[in-house]
């Protein structure tokens, strides 16, 4: 665990205090050998009895921006986990100069996943890739946390739900 400022390259479990309360967050500090590029894939299984056709993921992306290195983190989806798609509207690319007094800043990251067919029992999976940006030395520490997700999905019977989606499965 860490509060952030580490130097060693790997996984942690960040924390923070927000309101009085302690958050732990899993995270990442990128270095030349550990994370850089780097990628972290979370499997789903669909147990909703029905055929899932959008899916919407939020989560909160986490930066301790104190270094002079921007990194860049991509998010992807896969419905086999070996062709991924790209979902640039949820890019992040951390600050290029490190702030002097660095805190963890939030940034709300949502993505809607529509067109999909995952039938009950099945697995989507998403992905958070980082690299490199801009810059040079260190890299700034990211954290991923508070992942939801809401699926629309179809039981086979009627008509879909699709509850506002903007798209008809």
């Amino acid at each position: 665990t860490s509060t952030g400022g580490v130097t060693t390259g790997g996984m942690y479990a960040f924390q923070r205090t927000v309101g009085g309360m302690t958050n732990h967050f899993m995270g990442f500090q990128p270095t030349g050998g550990d994370f850089t590029p780097g990628a972290a894939v979370l499997r789903v299984q669909n147990n909703t009895g029905g055929e899932v056709r959008n899916m919407e993921v939020n989560f909160l992306l986490l930066e301790f921006n104190d270094q002079a290195r921007s990194q860049e983190i991509k998010f992807y989806y896969s419905t086999d986990d070996v062709n991924w798609t790209e979902l640039p509207s949820v890019a992040h690319y951390t600050g290029l100069s490190a702030d002097p007094a660095p805190v963890w800043e939030d940034f709300q990251k949502k993505a809607v996943v529509y067109g999909l067919s995952i039938m009950d029992g099945d697995y989507i999976y998403f992905k958070w890739e980082s690299n490199d940006f801009d810059g040079g030395g260190s890299r700034d520490e990211f954290g991923i946390d508070n992942i939801s997700f809401k699926a629309n999905f179809w039981s086979g019977t009627g008509t879909p739900n699709c509850d506002g989606c903007g798209n008809t499965p």
